[in-house]
């Protein structure tokens, strides 16, 4: 990109120069002819619904780039068309992941007391859940809500005993960013949030706090060095304008806390940190993907926007994630010929995909669903 070095130095190349040539009188890199992919709002129909992706400029956060890499009718439907469910499952990985995140945010940002804050949040849920009539498994839920708190009143036990905190300074809570740039003509820009900041005070380190619910440690520690969205972070922190070296992060601190109520019958360790960091070597080739994969992205919203088959450019993709899928019933439906445009209004609302990413607390980092 042009003057991209002026804003961000240890990027000295890019994916750019394999789709663009230099003007030979003014030095700048444009697009090939042929290339060039102009985005205009979409009046075609899909189900009777228009796109609900965010233009001018195109809006992509690495939510929906993950999204899209890991299966592009869920992303086509959840991104694209902007679909919710109208009545969210009330219990699962995700729902327990939540309630945990709110909590361990009101402890380390607010100084609330970490049991009694979690304890409102399922009380509150509660009420709204009998207000609304929605049909779900009590007990189930009942058990869910008492697993959480049974796991952060172990975690306070935890630092307790271990003084775990007492090497870590807290910088500051959220913070979001935001870098715009070009994919040809299409202006895109990338969106990013994070919770909190910490210093490691032994080490120095600037790191980002991942707080983690899981089943079992490994799940996390074999895939944490390769965790996109730490590195989608990082890379939007170095090519912010106001972005200062002297502040950003190098890595994350993933705060572990496994999904089990402490019985007799089970085993220790509950809670474990580990820290992975990231060097400019790594973030450069990150970046080159980045690029790689937004020329996808572009180029699949464009082919939507011009009403090709949603089969041909965002096909589905099947596997564990399948399981906790918002989309698994239509997503069945749209293969077999079912009447699937009738479907979808009563189990889905359309609205603005990225309005969660206006109006809520930032969760950086939640546990994959199929853990």
């Amino acid at each position: 990109f042009v003057g991209l070095t002026k804003v961000a130095p240890f990027l000295k190349w890019s994916w750019f120069s394999l789709f663009s040539k230099e003007d030979p009188e003014t030095g700048e890199s444009k697009p090939h002819e042929g290339t060039n992919i102009h985005l205009i709002p979409s009046n075609v129909k899909y189900f009777g619904l228009e796109s609900m992706v965010r233009r001018e400029p195109l809006v992509v956060t690495q939510s929906d780039i993950g999204a899209f890499k890991t299966c592009r009718r869920s992303w086509f439907l959840g991104s694209y068309l902007g679909l919710r469910q109208k009545e969210a499952p009330v219990i699962g990985p995700l729902t327990l992941g939540t309630r945990v995140h709110l909590a361990m945010e009101g402890y380390y940002t607010d100084g609330r007391d970490l049991v009694h804050y979690y304890n409102q949040i399922p009380t509150e849920e509660y009420a709204k859940l009998v207000e609304s009539e929605v049909l779900f498994d009590h007990t189930a839920w009942e058990s869910e809500t008492d697993l959480g708190r049974i796991m952060l009143e172990g975690y306070i036990e935890w630092l307790e005993e271990t003084g775990a905190d007492a090497d870590y300074e807290i910088l500051g809570a959220e913070k979001r960013l935001t870098y715009r740039l070009k994919i040809y003509e299409v202006e895109v820009e990338l969106r990013g949030k994070v919770d909190i900041r910490v210093r490691n005070l032994v080490t120095g380190a600037r790191l980002v706090v991942d707080n983690k619910t899981t089943a079992h440690f490994a799940n996390l520690t074999m895939t944490a060095d390769k965790n996109p969205q730490l590195k989608f972070y990082m890379l939007l922190e170095r090519l912010a304008e106001k972005a200062t070296p002297g502040d950003w992060v190098q890595g994350a601190m993933f705060n572990m806390l496994r999904k089990v109520k402490r019985g007799a019958s089970s085993n220790p360790p509950y809670y474990d940190r580990l820290e992975v960091r990231h060097n400019d070597h790594t973030l450069r080739n990150f970046y080159n993907q980045t690029f790689g994969t937004l020329h996808d992205y572009v180029n699949v919203v464009k082919q939507l926007d011009a009403g090709t088959d949603h089969n041909m450019v965002a096909y589905p993709t099947a596997g564990a994630q399948c399981r906790y899928c918002p989309f698994r019933n239509p997503c069945l439906l749209m293969d077999d010929g079912s009447n699937v445009e009738a479907m979808i209004p009563s189990l889905y609302t359309q609205g603005d995909p990225h309005e969660r990413y206006d109006e809520e607390p930032a969760i950086f980092l939640d546990e994959s669903a199929t853990r």
